[in-house]
């Protein structure tokens, strides 16, 4: 951001700064109500408005504790065009549950994956609903106080951190940098995979974590592209291809690094983030890919914009737009993998062993038990 621009926006900072440490000092010293529930709960999020990759770190998770533990997701639902609580199903859409948690949903349809604003009353309604529940993620809920999570995860983007930031508008923080005391791991996303290990400790004295927290590095891993739909080919090698990459996400600056490495030229058309495209967008999109010479050509675009674009689904389809989804993962760095991964289990193996010991304790002295 222009720095003069920043200068004149920082009073406004000050202002919401203020505003967030008032409620923040209400919720530490209980004057404001901060429920902690007993049930095993992961909290993921960030100080940040976003890209920070707390989208592929949900993922993560779920794919390290589906096949062990019977999970849910719960979502505020950003940018959906409904309210309340709202359960996924075969029949649901980005614009009935968020762009996110869609996708979480057709990636893994052996999970519960729940919207709803109000996370404290949601919570009681999961485990009511869905009694086999082990473990319930808050994906971004990191400044919903109202609920304490068991775990925090806050996710701080490599090259925008958040010890390096401000508040809105003169920087992208939602709340104060001292926030971060509030979690009990800290992961430092988008990094570099030629990362050392002498810029990891520089980055570990800027945050200076406390002794409860844990500090680590992951990077983004790209996977192999694929069509969007049944009736687009598959493409293996992307060469002699042109690309436009047609995103609406907070940051596209990686993908379209990843992309030159193995296309011939690509061309950007970027939207806000969680943008809904209509018909009037896939004109553009269609003039657009039209007009690249190149007769191997594609449009590529990722995974949560595709839950969006899927709403025009009949409209693609008749304009014959051959579009593809990049694919991508969160992947640790070093012998980060196996530290972050025991640090979960280990999490979840406690709290579900004083839940069962409580179970006993209460059967025995109500008779059951002899």
């Amino acid at each position: 951001m222009n720095y003069i621009i920043q200068f004149v926006l920082m009073p406004f900072s000050l202002l919401y700064g203020l505003i967030n440490t008032i409620r923040n000092y209400l919720y530490d010293n209980k004057v404001l109500i901060s429920i902690r529930f007993a049930h095993p709960i992961i909290c993921v999020g960030n100080l940040s408005v976003g890209g920070t990759g707390k989208t592929p770190h949900v993922e993560y998770l779920i794919a390290l504790l589906k096949h062990q533990y019977s999970i849910a997701t719960l979502s505020r639902g950003y940018g959906r065009k409904s309210a309340g609580l709202i359960y996924a199903n075969e029949e649901s859409t980005a614009q009935l549950i968020g762009d996110e948690p869609m996708q979480y949903a057709m990636k893994n349809p052996d999970i519960v994956v729940a919207v709803g604003e109000n996370r404290m009353l949601a919570i009681p309604d999961i485990l009511s609903s869905v009694p086999h529940n082990e473990l319930i993620i808050l994906d971004d809920a990191m400044q919903h106080r109202s609920v304490r999570a068991g775990l925090t995860i806050m996710i701080s983007q490599y090259d925008k951190p958040f010890y390096k930031d401000y508040i809105i508008p003169a920087g992208r923080l939602r709340e104060p940098r001292s926030s971060y005391k509030r979690a009990d791991i800290i992961v430092v996303s988008k990094c570099p995979k030629s990362i050392s290990e002498v810029e990891k400790q520089e980055i570990i004295a800027h945050i200076k974590p406390f002794k409860y927290q844990h500090v680590y590095f992951s990077t983004l891993e790209y996977g192999a592209i694929y069509p969007m739909f049944n009736n687009i080919e598959s493409i293996k090698d992307f060469k002699q291809y042109d690309i436009l990459l047609l995103t609406g996400i907070a940051d596209n600056q990686k993908i379209i690094t990843h992309c030159k490495s193995f296309c011939k030229e690509i061309f950007a058309l970027d939207f806000k983030d969680h943008h809904y495209f209509d018909r009037y967008d896939i004109e553009k999109v269609s003039e657009l890919f039209f007009e690249i010479k190149n007769e191997k050509k594609i449009i590529l675009t990722t995974e949560k914009d595709a839950t969006r674009l899927a709403l025009e689904k009949e409209m693609l389809w008749a304009k014959n737009l051959p579009i593809h989804i990049l694919p991508v993962q969160v992947k640790f760095l070093d012998t980060d993998k196996n530290k972050f991964d025991n640090d979960i289990l280990q999490y979840l193996s406690v709290t579900l062993q004083k839940i069962n010991n409580t179970h006993q304790i209460n059967t025995e002295q109500n008779g059951i038990i002899r």
